[in-house]
C-alpha cells in the first residue's frame, strides 16, 4: 500500500496532509525516512515524528466585502486564518455575507460540498423589486441556468415583498443570483445562513 493512504488510514489525516509530512521528512518506516514512493506492508512500523495537529471546525460569519480566497496580498478569509492553518469549506463572493465552515481537516471537503450528497445550503435573497409567483414557481422546479441545471430548490417569500429565503443542495458559482436572474431579477443583498 502507498504510505500516503496508509497514513490516512491509520492517522486520520488527509492525502495532502501526508504528503506534506513525507516531504518535510517527519515520516519513518522501520526507524528510516520515508519519501512518498514507499509501499508498506502490515508489519512495517510506520510513524510521525511531529505532533500532527488536531482537527478543528468553525464556523465563521463572513462580511460583505471581504474575498473568501484571493491573491496573497489581498484580504481574504483564507489570509485571515492562515497562521492557524485553517481553509474555508465552500466559498462565498465577495458581495454575498454569511455562514463559511473553516477547518484544518482536509477529508470533509468533498463530503459537504459535493452535490451528490445533498447538503442543504440556505440563503436570504433580498431582490430589486417585489417577488412574483413566476419566480417562486421557476426556483421550485429547477431550471437550466449558465450551463448548467440547477436542482429544484426549495423557496419560500420572506418578511418583506423583495426578499425571498431559498434552500439548494448544490453550490454553483453565483448559483442564487443567476437562478433569480434567470426570471429578470438582480440580488441586491444575500445571507447563508
Amino acid at each position: 500500500m502507498k504510505i500516503n493512504i496508509h497514513l490516512r488510514d491509520k492517522f486520520g489525516i488527509s492525502r495532502n496532509e501526508a504528503e506534506r509530512l513525507l516531504k518535510a521528512g517527519q515520516v519513518k518506516v522501520n526507524g528510516k525516512p520515508a519519501n512518498g514512493s514507499v509501499e508498506v506492508v502490515a508489519k512495517d512500523k510506520v510513524e510521525i515524528t511531529k505532533k500532527i495537529h488536531e482537527k478543528e471546525y468553525f464556523a465563521y460569519n463572513k462580511p460583505y466585502g471581504l474575498l473568501t480566497q484571493g491573491k496573497a496580498e489581498e484580504k481574504s478569509v483564507v489570509t485571515l486564518f492562515k497562521k492557524h492553518h485553517l481553509f474555508p469549506i465552500g466559498r462565498l463572493d465577495k458581495d454575498s455575507e454569511g455562514l463559511i465552515l473553516m477547518t484544518n481537516d482536509g477529508r470533509v471537503t468533498e463530503k459537504l460540498l459535493h452535490p451528490r450528497f445533498y447538503h442543504e445550503k440556505e440563503y436570504r435573497a433580498e431582490l430589486h423589486r417585489p417577488v412574483n409567483n413566476v419566480l417562486l414557481r421557476g426556483l421550485k422546479s429547477g431550471l437550466h441556468v449558465g450551463g448548467f441545471r440547477a436542482r429544484p430548490a426549495q423557496v419560500r417569500k420572506a418578511d418583506s415583498p423583495d426578499t425571498i429565503d431559498i434552500i439548494l443542495t448544490e453550490g454553483q458559482n453565483r448559483q442564487v443570483r443567476r437562478m433569480v436572474q434567470a426570471f429578470g431579477f438582480t440580488v441586491v443583498n444575500l445571507l447563508r445562513f
